[in-house]
């Protein structure tokens, strides 16, 4: 029953207003002080949607995390997560990169690649054999009318002629091929510098090697003429 002067239904709102706050000072209007015995059992809603969320961008950093350890065999499934990641909380993001041995560079170019092929009517095999080197170097490229093209030269061709194609150049066709053998510990210092210079670790390899070593000969030559 209403109080006098008081809205039809007025009551039953503020007894709402009592379940929601669950403020322990609160009374209802014209009744006695709800003590702990007869204190109603609050559903705890509020709150709820901050902590699935916590929840699920917890779940995708374990998850992130786990997928780097094996980049080559799980990059597409790394890239969609890992650009979550970076959409849902950059700092998280920076934190993945500083604790696992994904480089920053190579992180960027796996977001992108979701980005510029998530969607894509496009095979999650193919993309895989074609790689995440290649793809990076057609994804900016990439749209609907000219997909299936670009799939083709990524699969016909390799990284270097690809990145060369990209840029509307023609592949080098009289490369020479130079094997070298290092030790342990001096192909660590090899590593190091190339990387420092441009290459990009791929795997147990390095992509754009030959350009970092270049690059390494330009400088020493003309320190050392």
């Amino acid at each position: 029953m209403c109080a006098m002067g008081e809205p039809a239904g007025s009551v039953e709102i503020k007894f709402i207003v009592l379940l929601l706050t669950h403020d322990r000072d609160m009374v209802v209007p014209g009744q006695h002080e709800v003590g702990e015995s007869d204190r109603p059992v609050v559903p705890r809603f509020f709150g709820s949607l901050e902590a699935r969320l916590a929840i699920s961008l917890d779940e995708i950093y374990k998850k992130a995390e786990s997928l780097a350890g094996n980049v080559d065999d799980n990059f597409l499934e790394l890239a969609k997560i890992l650009r979550q990641l970076l959409d849902r909380d950059a700092e998280q993001f920076r934190a993945l990169l500083e604790k696992s041995k994904l480089g920053s560079r190579k992180a960027y170019y796996l977001v992108n690649i979701s980005r510029w092929f998530d969607g894509v009517k496009v095979g999650k095999l193919r993309l895989r054999n074609i790689g995440w080197t290649k793809l990076q170097c057609i994804g900016p490229y990439i749209n609907a009318q000219n997909v299936d093209e670009l799939i083709l030269l990524a699969e016909n061709n390799t990284a270097a002629s690809l990145k060369l194609l990209m840029r509307g150049e023609s592949p080098i066709t009289n490369a020479h091929c130079v094997l070298l053998y290092f030790a342990p510990e001096h192909y660590s210092l090899l590593e190091e510098v190339l990387v420092k210079h441009g290459a990009v670790r791929n795997g147990r390899g390095l992509v754009d090697k030959e350009k970092a070593l270049v690059s390494v000969l330009h400088k020493v030559y003309k320190m050392h003429g």
